[in-house]
């Protein structure tokens, strides 16, 4: 089953992401010998996780001093953290003991007992994202922003598809010394060649062509001289390589959905069909990796897109925003099920809170100057141009494929993934970027 296998992709993921914390962390209980005796330590409880710096946390420990009877307490700490959200790791350091309970302990002896606990105390130690998160008091409320939650225009498929999305009207410009122009606003090598008024398209080796960028489209065997003059560097190093098309044989020649506003395409290998989830009235789409489901009592359509649900009474749509009209079987599906990696998208469901809480999480880079300056040159197509981001201050740059935002009359902001090279590692004590997420 195609979601079956969405989901082990998914937990392979999440398994991939989070061994690095799972080597560093153990989990729980964790034992600790020193000269002054031994201690079991079990899961934290988290009381409270201020700006995702200052913690405060509980937990009951076996304590066994040398030469002494095991005595069982229970201690409240407070640290400081640093968040690793590449690695899933919560490392805590300056650590103090707040408070110790010995039940079956005098006044005198529990003193006692509180300095050999303070002993223990390592200088850091680590703990999953995962399992601080679900142990912090979660707000039954979460501040919002109002969104425009318009529904993108969603194509369905039943055979290899791609989505040409561009940005509102196509904007060409010119290649020098060509007859080409390109498309800027797309994140698709897509050109327009003056000589014969023909729009072509470069997708994994393949060149494609039409008169028309709505269609139809069919493969390009052969490309006009024009293509030779393209540069072989920058932002046409890998067109460069398609010159001429390369010969690849039996390559599978994609329907082409072309949109000038936001859409999602439903991929369905042949027509649609579901499996049921015990308990619920649900059922998902089990030939396709989007999250398609059905729910049998009003046979509505139910699709998750970029954290949002839709709703439809046909698969061809009209679409319409639906996460605040869920029917509550969506909470109620199994963790064991497949379908389960939805939660963390179904409002009110602990996966959910758990999602909002990692998402405000600041994420802490190291930079190195030069190196950022260098990675966040922008190119834009002639002068830099704006436009207005509807519903805020902002404006947006439209000739450029980067993603650029000016704030009031001069200030301009450019999102670029820096990924994790080591010159981008979170160090503390040294220059570093703070990226809410």
């Amino acid at each position: 089953m195609r979601y079956t296998n969405l989901s082990t992709k998914i937990l392979g993921f999440l398994l991939l992401g989070c061994s690095c914390a799972w080597a560093q962390d153990p989990g729980w209980p964790r034992q600790i010998v020193k000269p002054g005796g031994k201690i079991i330590v079990y899961q934290p409880q988290v009381d409270d996780w201020q700006k995702f710096t200052d913690i405060k946390w509980r937990q009951a420990f076996q304590l066994t001093p040398t030469g002494g009877k095991e005595i069982v307490g229970a201690a409240t700490f407070e640290g400081t953290t640093n968040v690793n959200t590449e690695t899933h790791t919560v490392i805590i350091y300056g650590m103090q003991v707040l408070n110790a309970y010995f039940p079956s302990q005098d006044p005198a002896s529990s003193a006692q007992l509180t300095q050999l606990l303070r002993s223990f105390l390592p200088p850091t130690f680590t703990i999953g994202l995962e399992r601080v998160v679900a142990y912090v008091p979660k707000a039954q409320s979460v501040q919002t922003v109002n969104l425009r939650n318009d529904p993108p225009f969603i194509f369905v498929s039943y055979t290899p598809v791609i989505l040409l999305g561009v940005d509102g009207e196509p904007v060409l410009a010119e290649i020098p010394k060509t007859d080409l122009k390109f498309v800027v606003n797309t994140m698709r090598p897509l050109f327009f060649d003056k000589n014969n008024s023909q729009y072509y398209l470069l997708l994994n080796n393949i060149w494609l062509t039409a008169g028309d960028l709505h269609g139809p489209w069919s493969r390009a065997m052969k490309l006009s001289k024009a293509f030779e003059k393209v540069p072989d560097s920058g932002k046409f190093a890998d067109v460069k390589k398609a010159v001429p098309p390369p010969q690849v044989p039996n390559a599978i020649v994609p329907q082409v959905f072309y949109s000038q506003f936001p859409a999602e395409v439903i991929l369905f290998e042949g027509r649609p069909t579901y499996t049921a989830i015990p308990g619920t009235q649900l059922a998902f789409a089990n030939n396709t990796d989007s999250p398609v489901f059905v729910y049998g009592a009003t046979q509505t359509y139910y699709y998750l897109a970029a954290g949002r649900w839709f709703s439809a009474q046909n698969l061809t749509g009209p679409w319409t925003f639906a996460s605040l009209t869920l029917p509550p079987d969506f909470a109620n599906i199994p963790l064991s099920n497949p379908a389960s990696a939805i939660l963390a998208s179904v409002p009110g469901t602990s996966q959910a809170k758990d999602a909002v809480l990692i998402a405000q999480i600041p994420t802490v880079m190291e930079l190195n100057p030069a190196t950022a300056a260098a990675q966040a040159k922008v190119d834009y197509t002639g002068s830099p141009k704006f436009a207005p981001i509807e519903g805020t201050t902002l404006q947006y740059a439209t000739n450029t494929p980067d993603k650029v935002v000016q704030v009031g009359a001069s200030t301009i902001f450019a999102c670029r993934a820096f990924g994790s090279c080591p010159q981008h590692r979170k160090v503390r004590g040294r220059q570093r970027v703070r990226c809410p997420r």
